[in-house]
């Protein structure tokens, strides 16, 4: 009998001292009271949710708090009777960044007699205007309706690019899903981590010199302006890819391309990037990064560039390329991030436009097309 009393007083405490320090909005009180009218057991939780499969294939994990505050959370919990509770229904889980911790209300507590599946999205439908969110309580495939893009370039006018792939900065948003969803014997203390895939594309543009020369020999250059257009701004999306995989088959990508269907009642949107950016002689200049609904490549949409070359003392000329898209790429895929290379010669009176596609934030592989 003493060793539970001194339990429970070390219980209280615990929870005393966590109110002092960091009461938020009452979530902690209510956690302790509700703790102690719930004896043996524990609050469901929900811990930092990580980015595209990041165990074994990448030493840097990309958290879901780097990328959006909140997420939308269905759970279904089964009893050993084969009865069946919808637990979360559409529950918003938002990101406490003072306290690091994700919190929901009203708390749900695990039954160890039971198991339980999770799925989530990420924002949550709430934080965004005109979109609406279901999921089937079947297949448990999660549907978003209404997304729509503006055409915002993740590349800061000054200043270092030095994040790429995380729009939390813009006004576009970066919708994921974890499509297989998270499932759980209830086990005491245990939290729910979710793997988020993106269901948007991304495209990149760069510029760099194809050879170094000597500081004292190089030829300034200026890109006045870059444009890419038009695309079709919105979509709905309906999940048909179930798993996560590490590797994707064809069958994985023809999924993908089938989840979208696109909504082309609005202006079509151009991307732009930045403006009056001086290429140096040994790195490369990012010039944009915008989110794209996926879609199919057409020949109408093409890549304008204007840049300058020369001194202010010296002879100084205005240039013009273009190329059409579709010689870079066929399709864009949700989940991929297809990079553009503009190539310049020492003497800049040569271009040419190179392509990738890789992972979201990997390295790609390019194709070489002479232009």
């Amino acid at each position: 009998m003493k060793s539970h009393v001194r339990h429970i007083y070390f219980l209280l405490m615990a929870g005393s001292l966590l109110l002092t320090g960091c009461q938020k909005d009452g979530v902690l009180i209510e956690v302790v009271e509700s703790n102690m009218e719930n004896p043996g057991n524990m609050l469901i939780n929900f811990s930092n949710g990580m980015i595209d499969n990041p165990v074994g294939t990448r030493s840097v994990v990309s958290m879901l708090s780097d990328h959006n505050h909140s997420m939308g959370v269905w759970g279904w919990q089964y009893t050993p009777t084969v009865d069946t509770t919808r637990l979360f229904n559409n529950q918003i889980v938002s990101f406490d960044s003072n306290l690091a911790i994700w919190t929901y209300n009203p708390i749900k507590y695990w039954n160890r007699g039971s198991s339980y599946k999770f799925f989530a999205y990420s924002p949550h439908s709430s934080s965004v205007q005109n979109v609406s969110v279901r999921i089937d309580s079947v297949t448990h495939r999660i549907g978003i309706d209404g997304i729509t893009l503006t055409g915002c370039n993740n590349v800061p006018a000054n200043g270092p690019y030095d994040n790429p792939g995380n729009f939390s900065n813009v006004s576009d948003i970066d919708w994921l899903i974890d499509r297989a969803g998270q499932e759980s014997t209830g086990i005491t203390k245990s939290k729910i981590t979710f793997i988020m895939q993106h269901i948007l594309s991304k495209i990149s543009v760069r510029v760099f010199r194809d050879e170094m020369v000597a500081d004292d020999q190089v030829v300034p250059i200026v890109v006045d302006s870059i444009m890419i257009g038009d695309f079709v701004c919105q979509g709905n999306f309906s999940q048909v890819l179930t798993q996560n995989p590490l590797v994707e088959t064809q069958t994985d990508i023809d999924s993908k391309i089938s989840e979208w269907t696109l909504v082309d009642t609005l202006p079509r949107i151009t991307l732009n990037g930045i403006e009056n950016a001086s290429i140096p002689n040994h790195s490369t200049t990012y010039l944009m990064e915008s989110l794209l609904i996926p879609q199919t490549v057409t020949p109408d949409q093409k890549i304008h560039i204007w840049y300058t070359v020369g001194r202010d003392n010296e002879y100084k000329t205005q240039n013009y390329a273009q190329t059409t898209l579709n010689t870079l790429f066929d399709i864009f895929v949700a989940g991929n991030s297809y990079v553009v290379n503009i190539v310049l010669n020492k003497s800049a009176d040569m271009i040419r436009f190179d392509s990738g596609v890789s992972d979201w934030d990997s390295k790609a592989a390019y194709r070489i097309i002479e232009i």
